[in-house]
């Protein structure tokens, strides 16, 4: 299998003419490059020619064909090779081998086209792995406090996205996420169930580790804290889109925005605040039956 890579701007007539060299590579068995090209043959019976480039190294040959405006290599373990030939010469591979490191040259251009031969004796190419493609995702929330009081800040929330094994992968994209609360004593629909915080975090491969990624979501104007009438358990909902692969949505249905604490319910009853003053909270909450 080819991998193509590209240095320069991206323009239409050298990816055509890379193209085109690769194709000529695969179909054609022999190609005289240039004076000095070489010609192998593999344990298969494939033969594949062109000049020595330098990569070529201890565990494998590397065979060049320059174009006018591009070049394509193709990489072949030492193990995978069969025959050899210098123009009309037949040599060794050992003899190749001894001699590769004068026989090789630089390429002089840009565009390349690689080859990647997997260096095993049976000669077959390695395929080269697909990009990830996003499955679905999970989400895990959490009350979290990053600054130096004792007063919760926001929730943190950890995202993973997984392939269609299983396996976590990284991922681009725009994530939005809504926490929905249950206030008691009312009737149904949005004062039954209110919009507690709605976020939009940019997300990016490199906020991704071993364990997924983490983000730290602030309470906007409604704090659980604060609002005494709702339950101490909401809902996280996510949704994650991405370029090109569609949009993921998971749940975190059992989130605990306020913590259980008997002290400071009966804090609350006795002195209207859930803080003592020496916590310097700084929110001066004094809150009415």
């Amino acid at each position: 299998m080819y991998v193509f890579s590209t240095s320069g701007a991206a323009q239409a007539r050298p990816v055509l003419l890379t193209i085109a060299v690769v194709l000529g590579w695969c179909v054609a068995p022999l190609v005289r490059t240039a004076a000095g090209a070489i010609t192998v043959e593999t344990t298969k019976g494939h033969r594949y020619s062109g000049v020595v480039d330098s990569a070529t190294d201890a565990e494998r040959l590397v065979l060049r064909l320059d174009g006018s405006q591009c070049y394509a290599r193709r990489f072949l373990g030492w193990r995978a090779l069969a025959r050899a030939w210098e123009d009309d010469q037949e040599l060794t591979i050992e003899e190749l081998k001894t001699r590769a490191a004068a026989l090789a040259t630089p390429p002089q251009i840009a565009w390349q086209a690689n080859a990647v031969d997997d260096g095993h004796a049976d000669g077959q190419v390695a395929q080269a792995p697909e990009p990830a493609t996003p499955a679905f995702i999970a989400i895990d929330a959490v009350v979290a406090n990053w600054n130096r009081d004792v007063l919760p800040d926001g929730l943190l929330l950890e995202l993973d996205v997984h392939d269609a094994s299983g396996r976590r992968i990284p991922a681009a994209g725009t994530l939005t996420i809504e926490l929905v609360g249950l206030r008691y004593g009312l009737g149904g629909g949005s004062r039954r169930f209110p919009l507690l915080g709605r976020w939009v975090q940019r997300v990016e491969p490199s906020d991704f580790g071993p364990t997924g990624a983490r983000y730290r979501l602030p309470f906007l104007a409604l704090h659980p804290e604060e609002a005494l009438d709702l339950s101490a358990i909401g809902m996280v909902h996510a949704a994650l889109a991405v370029p090109g692969a569609g949009t993921f949505a998971a749940a975190d249905n059992l989130v605990t925005v306020r913590r259980f604490a008997p002290l400071r319910e009966e804090l609350f009853e006795e002195q209207g605040t859930r803080y003592f003053s020496f916590e310097g909270t700084g929110r001066g909450w004094r809150f009415g039956p």
